[in-house]
């Protein structure tokens, strides 16, 4: 048995407690550089997400034609296999793709492929834009520009 969900729980508390601590830190003394902020997160999450993304599609296109004789891109499998949530080759388009490039992975669509621990991402990602939200309470100082402070 795999420790798997645990070690990203523990991977969220530990970058919650990292980057929360520091908007925490910053909106005590000034207001949240909300460009800064978000071009640092999204570095962060794309470098990683693009070259995963890329390198799912090569594996997944490779595996699905040449090591698919168990079935296991196809889920047609003799033997049913828990980890398999459906056919990962229906997974292999650009809808998939574009879901998962705009951290939509599991909120609009599955993530893309074979390569289910994606939703990690995208669930960091949402973490990383509401924390700060709900931190500034829409505040005139820390709202993004366009959205209005609550009264």
């Amino acid at each position: 048995m795999g420790f798997g969900h645990e070690a990203v729980v523990f991977f969220f508390v530990t970058s919650g407690f990292l980057v929360g601590g520091g908007v925490c830190e910053c909106s005590r003394t000034r207001p949240l550089d909300w460009r800064r902020y978000l071009a640092d997160r999204s570095s962060r999450l794309y470098a990683v997400l693009v070259f995963a993304l890329l390198l799912g599609a090569m594996c997944d296109s490779i595996g699905s034609h040449y090591f698919n004789a168990f079935g296991f891109y196809s889920n047609q499998t003799p033997h049913p296999v828990a980890v398999i949530g459906g056919p990962f080759v229906e997974r292999l388009d650009l809808s998939h793709f574009l879901a998962s490039l705009f951290m939509l992975q599991e909120i609009a669509l599955p993530s893309f492929g074979s390569n289910d621990p994606l939703w990690s991402l995208a669930h960091e990602w949402w973490y990383y834009l509401l924390f700060p939200l709900l931190l500034s309470g829409f505040s005139k100082e820390n709202a993004p520009s366009g959205l209005l402070p609550l009264q």
